[in-house]
Protein backbone atom coordinates (compact mmCIF):
# COMPACT_ATOMS: atom_id res chain seq x y z
CA UNK A 1 0.00 0.00 0.00
CA UNK A 2 1.34 3.64 -0.81
CA UNK A 3 1.35 6.34 1.61
CA UNK A 4 -0.58 9.57 0.36
CA UNK A 5 2.08 11.63 2.02
CA UNK A 6 5.46 11.70 -0.41
CA UNK A 7 8.61 11.96 1.48
CA UNK A 8 11.85 13.70 0.72
CA UNK A 9 14.33 10.87 -1.05
CA UNK A 10 17.97 10.93 -1.04
CA UNK A 11 19.09 11.93 -4.13
CA UNK A 12 16.15 14.19 -5.78
CA UNK A 13 16.15 17.58 -5.82
CA UNK A 14 12.71 19.30 -4.49
CA UNK A 15 12.11 22.23 -6.67
CA UNK A 16 12.56 25.77 -5.11
CA UNK A 17 12.21 29.48 -5.86
CA UNK A 18 15.91 30.53 -6.80
CA UNK A 19 17.04 33.51 -5.51
CA UNK A 20 16.95 35.40 -8.96
CA UNK A 21 13.04 34.29 -8.99
CA UNK A 22 12.38 35.79 -5.76
CA UNK A 23 14.13 38.97 -7.26
CA UNK A 24 12.44 39.23 -10.03
CA UNK A 25 9.08 39.14 -8.03
CA UNK A 26 10.31 41.80 -5.55
CA UNK A 27 11.19 43.96 -8.55
CA UNK A 28 7.93 43.66 -10.08
CA UNK A 29 5.64 44.27 -7.04
CA UNK A 30 8.39 47.26 -6.61
CA UNK A 31 6.91 48.36 -10.27
CA UNK A 32 3.37 48.15 -9.35
CA UNK A 33 3.74 50.19 -6.41
CA UNK A 34 5.50 52.77 -7.84
CA UNK A 35 2.57 53.13 -10.64
CA UNK A 36 -0.03 52.89 -8.13
CA UNK A 37 1.43 55.76 -5.88
CA UNK A 38 0.61 58.58 -7.58
CA UNK A 39 -2.55 57.33 -9.04
CA UNK A 40 -3.44 56.98 -5.07
CA UNK A 41 -2.15 60.50 -4.39
CA UNK A 42 -3.78 62.48 -6.92
CA UNK A 43 -7.27 60.25 -5.72
CA UNK A 44 -6.66 61.66 -2.49
CA UNK A 45 -5.75 65.13 -3.55
CA UNK A 46 -9.18 65.27 -5.45
CA UNK A 47 -10.97 63.92 -2.64
CA UNK A 48 -9.43 66.93 -0.27
CA UNK A 49 -10.14 69.02 -2.38
CA UNK A 50 -14.09 68.27 -2.97
CA UNK A 51 -14.44 67.73 0.90
CA UNK A 52 -12.89 71.39 1.53
CA UNK A 53 -15.14 73.04 -1.26
CA UNK A 54 -18.45 71.23 0.12
CA UNK A 55 -17.14 72.43 3.86
CA UNK A 56 -16.49 75.90 2.38
CA UNK A 57 -20.46 75.65 1.40
CA UNK A 58 -22.00 74.67 4.66
CA UNK A 59 -19.82 77.45 6.16
CA UNK A 60 -21.24 79.95 3.59
CA UNK A 61 -25.07 78.74 3.65
CA UNK A 62 -24.49 79.01 7.64
CA UNK A 63 -23.64 82.73 7.48
CA UNK A 64 -25.58 83.62 4.32
CA UNK A 65 -28.33 82.17 7.09
CA UNK A 66 -27.15 83.95 9.82
CA UNK A 67 -27.37 87.21 7.73
CA UNK A 68 -30.78 87.01 6.69
CA UNK A 69 -32.32 86.40 10.42
CA UNK A 70 -30.32 89.30 11.84
CA UNK A 71 -30.05 91.72 9.30
CA UNK A 72 -26.27 92.01 8.70
CA UNK A 73 -23.62 89.65 8.43
CA UNK A 74 -21.98 88.28 11.66
CA UNK A 75 -19.41 90.85 13.21
CA UNK A 76 -15.30 90.35 12.80
CA UNK A 77 -13.82 87.16 13.93
CA UNK A 78 -10.61 88.44 15.21
CA UNK A 79 -8.64 85.27 13.83
CA UNK A 80 -11.66 82.78 14.38
CA UNK A 81 -15.29 82.72 14.05
CA UNK A 82 -17.45 85.06 16.16
CA UNK A 83 -18.95 83.34 18.76
CA UNK A 84 -22.87 84.59 17.07
CA UNK A 85 -21.84 81.80 15.02
CA UNK A 86 -21.75 78.72 16.94
CA UNK A 87 -25.66 78.04 16.71
CA UNK A 88 -25.53 78.04 13.18
CA UNK A 89 -22.48 76.02 11.84
CA UNK A 90 -22.70 72.40 12.14
CA UNK A 91 -21.04 70.96 14.12
CA UNK A 92 -19.65 74.12 15.91
CA UNK A 93 -16.10 72.05 16.77
CA UNK A 94 -15.22 71.22 13.07
CA UNK A 95 -14.54 75.01 12.27
CA UNK A 96 -11.59 75.15 14.94
CA UNK A 97 -9.85 72.54 13.10
CA UNK A 98 -7.70 72.64 9.99
CA UNK A 99 -9.27 72.58 6.75
CA UNK A 100 -8.66 69.38 4.31
CA UNK A 101 -6.01 71.72 2.93
CA UNK A 102 -4.48 73.01 5.73
CA UNK A 103 -4.87 76.31 7.41
CA UNK A 104 -7.11 77.25 9.39
CA UNK A 105 -10.94 78.48 9.13
CA UNK A 106 -11.41 82.32 9.43
CA UNK A 107 -14.40 84.46 9.32
CA UNK A 108 -13.71 88.59 8.19
CA UNK A 109 -14.54 91.51 7.40
CA UNK A 110 -11.57 93.59 6.91
CA UNK A 111 -9.64 94.25 3.82
CA UNK A 112 -11.83 95.86 1.81
CA UNK A 113 -14.56 93.26 1.90
CA UNK A 114 -18.17 93.46 3.79
CA UNK A 115 -18.07 89.73 4.06
CA UNK A 116 -15.36 86.77 3.54
CA UNK A 117 -14.24 83.50 4.48
CA UNK A 118 -10.51 82.80 4.94
CA UNK A 119 -8.37 79.97 4.81
CA UNK A 120 -4.92 81.13 6.95
CA UNK A 121 -1.35 78.87 7.05
CA UNK A 122 -2.44 76.67 4.06
CA UNK A 123 0.01 73.71 3.61
CA UNK A 124 -1.16 72.84 -0.07
CA UNK A 125 1.07 74.31 -3.05
CA UNK A 126 -0.91 76.67 -5.23
CA UNK A 127 -1.66 74.32 -8.17
CA UNK A 128 -4.01 72.31 -5.86
CA UNK A 129 -5.58 76.03 -4.93
CA UNK A 130 -5.94 76.58 -8.43
CA UNK A 131 -8.20 73.10 -9.01
CA UNK A 132 -10.48 74.50 -6.14
CA UNK A 133 -10.75 77.65 -7.65
CA UNK A 134 -11.93 76.07 -11.06
CA UNK A 135 -14.53 74.47 -9.02
CA UNK A 136 -15.93 77.63 -7.60
CA UNK A 137 -15.05 80.57 -9.88
CA UNK A 138 -12.34 81.07 -12.96
CA UNK A 139 -9.13 79.14 -12.13
CA UNK A 140 -7.62 82.95 -11.41
CA UNK A 141 -6.84 83.57 -8.08
CA UNK A 142 -6.02 86.98 -8.61
CA UNK A 143 -9.32 88.14 -9.18
CA UNK A 144 -13.60 86.80 -8.67
CA UNK A 145 -15.34 85.25 -5.74
CA UNK A 146 -12.34 82.71 -4.58
CA UNK A 147 -8.23 85.08 -4.51
CA UNK A 148 -5.30 83.80 -2.87
CA UNK A 149 -1.77 83.70 -2.36
CA UNK A 150 1.08 82.06 -0.64
CA UNK A 151 -0.41 83.13 2.69
CA UNK A 152 -4.15 82.66 2.30
CA UNK A 153 -7.46 82.11 0.50
CA UNK A 154 -9.90 84.04 0.27
CA UNK A 155 -13.81 83.48 -0.76
CA UNK A 156 -15.55 86.74 -1.13
CA UNK A 157 -19.60 86.85 -0.20
CA UNK A 158 -20.01 90.52 -0.45
CA UNK A 159 -17.44 93.59 -1.87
Amino acid sequence: MSSPVHRFRPGRTRRAFTLVEAMVVVVLVGILAALALPLYQKIQAKANETHFVNELRVATQSIERYAMEKGEWPPDGSGGWPSEMEEYLPPPDRWNLPTPIGGQWRWSREDGFEASLRVIGMERGLGHVTEIDRLLDDGDLTHGVFRGDATQLVYVLQK
